[in-house]
């Protein structure tokens, strides 16, 4: 059986922007799109400027579709951060993943490496792709 890591993940590109202006992107897992939104304009109060369907590919999946790739009208080096979150006190272990530009991979892991809590329980992997359209080119 292959590893979740390892496979396609639907997401939407979003672009926010702040109550200062200030935009930055955000790929979301396409089933928890409408939760996500609503939770980033009612309690954070942020602004969704755009949304883009797409698909991550694993790196060595991009590669090998490149001509394809090619001519999508969206494609972006993205990262995906897995954390494995072991709880000592219920024998828990969770898994989390998140989406995240590749120039932004390393402050991103570090950010959410201390949001997540006992960095000694957490371990992380980095999962290069790419995130492309999923509609046809004009």
């Amino acid at each position: 059986m292959s590893r979740p890591e390892q496979h396609r993940q639907l997401l939407v590109h979003v672009q926010v922007s702040n109550a200062a202006g200030e935009i930055s992107d955000r790929f979301v897992d396409q089933q928890l799109f409408e939760l996500w939104r609503a939770l980033v304009e009612d309690r954070h109060g942020l602004h969704i400027n755009g949304c883009t369907p797409c698909v991550w590919l694993p790196e060595g999946e991009a590669r090998r579709h490149e001509s394809l790739a090619q001519h999508q009208p969206f494609r972006v080096d993205v990262h995906r951060l897995t954390f494995q979150c072991f709880d000592p006190a219920t024998s828990i272990t969770e898994f989390k993943s998140r989406f995240v530009l590749a120039t932004e991979a390393l402050w991103m892991s570090d950010l959410l490496l201390k949001h997540l809590g006992d960095e000694e329980f957490t371990t992380l992997k980095v999962h290069q792709g790419q995130a492309l359209a999923t509609w046809a080119a004009a």
